[in-house]
């Protein structure tokens, strides 16, 4: 989970509206080492309608879910809806993990 944007600014999950199914995501991990993901499902979820089992629930496969803000009411100055993003391990073994600089 993650903020989309602040009062001050756009926050770490900012561009993630941006991916779409297919796309290939990377993420820096503390060791230095860079995994690779392939976005495999977006969807956005009402807040009264968030699919809690399916978004924290256990996966059969390795899976990353990211999860943040979508649809702005600006009468109402909150977000109505959640965007939840999964990704799979990139499919090449050559793409799934390298070493930082």
């Amino acid at each position: 989970m993650g903020h989309l944007d602040s009062r001050s600014g756009p926050a770490a999950f900012y561009g993630l509206g941006a991916l779409r199914k297919g796309s290939r995501m990377m993420i820096l991990r503390r060791d230095g080492t860079t995994a690779h993901f392939d976005v495999t499902a977006m969807k956005v979820w009402a807040k009264d309608d968030f699919p809690s089992h399916r978004a924290y629930g256990p996966a059969m496969t390795p899976t990353l879910t990211l999860i943040t803000c979508a649809d702005w009411d600006s009468d109402r100055r909150t977000y109505r809806s959640d965007l939840v993003l999964t990704a799979e391990p990139a499919t090449s073994a050559a793409d799934r993990t390298d070493r930082g600089p």
